[in-house]
Parts: C-alpha cells; structure tokens; sequence
C-alpha cells in the first residue's frame, strides 16, 4: 500500500462526513465521495506539511469540489428512485424560466450580499463558514476562537442585524 493510499484510508470517515453535510441521501453521498477521494489523492500532491494541517489543507478543497459536483448533477426523483442529469443535458431548459422572477431573484440576492458586506468580519465569516460551507457552530467556534455557546449567539444577533440591514436597503 503506497503512501497516498494510506492517507486516503485514514481519512476516509472525514470525506464522507463532509460529503454527509453537503447531501444526505446515501446515492447522491457516494458520487460525492468518490470525487473527494479523486481530489484528496489529487491534492496530496500539492500538500506542503510546513505550512498548515493536512486537514485544514483539505477541507476548502473537499468542500469546493464537492459543491461543485453537487452544482453539476441535478437530481430528479422518479418512483422513489434517483435519476442523475447532467446540467449540460438541461441547459437550454433555462430558456423557459420567468425573466422578470430571474431578475427579482437576483436582486434580493444582491441586497443580501451587499448586507453581509456590511457586516464586521467575525459575523460576516461566521455567515460564511455556516451558511455557505456547511460547518456546524462546533467547528465556527473553532475557526474563529470563540466558544460555541458565544457562536451560537451571535449568529442569532448577526441574523438580527441582517434581517434590519435587508429591510432598509429594501424601502
């Protein structure tokens, strides 16, 4: 057993608890690990020990390939079964979505970026880290040094603040 190998099977219980977070179906979960390990052996390459853990190294990575694979299937589910289709198959499907309900959308999503901007950078990485990548309040805590119970807090009052930020860019 090569090296990267014995790495990968060391850390096989941490991609599928990263794969568990971004889907929880078992079929969907399996595709998703199979590309982490792809990206893991993959990135072990690049790995350098002297400048971080290789965990914290590839978390990032695990989590955006994974998301990005997640973007690139689209699931169905037909008869209690799961059919995979590739966005390619689908794309001109987009022709057939309401313009104006496309640009609503991307509206609130702008003043909902513009509000997160607005925010201090231990509340806009708290929204960050949980929102867009998934990581429980444990691991927050962890990344930003603060105690889980002060993590669990705060995002209440970040959301607070957001909520007011969203009302007065809406008016």
């Amino acid at each position: 057993m090569t090296l990267h190998n014995k790495l990968l099977a060391d850390h096989e219980k941490y991609i599928d608890k990263i794969a568990y977070r971004i889907c929880s179906n078992k079929h969907d979960r399996m595709i998703l690990v199979n590309r982490g390990r792809e990206e893991f052996l993959k990135a072990l390459k690049t790995y350098d020990p002297t400048k971080s853990k290789l965990t914290t190294y590839m978390r990032d990575r695990l989590v955006g390939v994974m998301l990005d694979e997640r973007r690139k299937l689209k699931w169905f589910k037909r008869d209690d079964k799961y059919e995979i289709i590739s966005l390619e198959s689908v794309k001109d499907a987009d022709l057939f979505v309401d313009i104006d309900e496309q640009l609503e959308t991307f509206e609130q999503n702008e003043i909902v970026k513009n509000a997160i901007k607005l925010l201090p950078d231990v509340e806009k990485n708290l929204i960050i880290y949980h929102y867009w990548y998934g990581y429980t309040f444990y691991e927050i805590s962890d990344l930003l040094g603060l105690s889980f119970s002060w993590c669990s807090k705060l995002h209440i009052k970040v959301l607070t603040k957001l909520k007011e930020l969203i009302e007065e860019a809406k008016k």
